[in-house]
């Protein structure tokens, strides 16, 4: 990842622009009684994520005019308030992790198809998060 910036850095004086991830698996707890498993299963890999963005700022804070967009923050990751959870209602509003019935938001659990990219929504909620970086430079 450093070697990628280095190469990058030394081709361009633009800005870089490097995204760190949001928390799918959280889905897992917009309504209770979710099998323990899919539960144990969302820490595991939250925590899992939320060291790689660690190491996605420290690595970036190496390289000069390399900035992080950060979208763990702008999905309200860590935010587990409210009930559901308000980081739990995000990821369901902006992937295709939930579906919506009778205005509720239900997981999609394993065997079912289970997809953690952004719907057109979180694709939005990313692209607004690129913007806002780019802006704060250019100001």
């Amino acid at each position: 990842f450093g070697t990628i910036l280095f190469t990058l850095r030394s081709q361009t004086d633009a800005p870089i622009l490097i995204s760190n991830y949001f928390l799918p698996y959280l889905s897992f707890k917009v309504v209770p009684d979710v099998p323990e498993v899919f539960l144990d299963l969302a820490e595991t890999i939250s925590t899992a994520i939320l060291a790689l963005n660690q190491v996605i700022s420290q690595v970036i804070g190496n390289f000069e005019g390399v900035h992080l967009v950060d979208i763990a923050t702008d999905f309200n990751s860590l935010d587990d308030s409210g009930n559901p959870p308000t980081n739990s209602v995000v990821v369901c509003k902006n992937t295709y992790m939930c579906v919506k019935e009778n205005g509720i938001f239900l997981p999609i659990l394993p065997p079912d198809n289970v997809d953690i990219h952004p719907n057109d929504s979180g694709h939005e909620k990313i692209s607004m998060s690129h913007k806002g970086v780019l802006e704060q430079l250019l100001s």
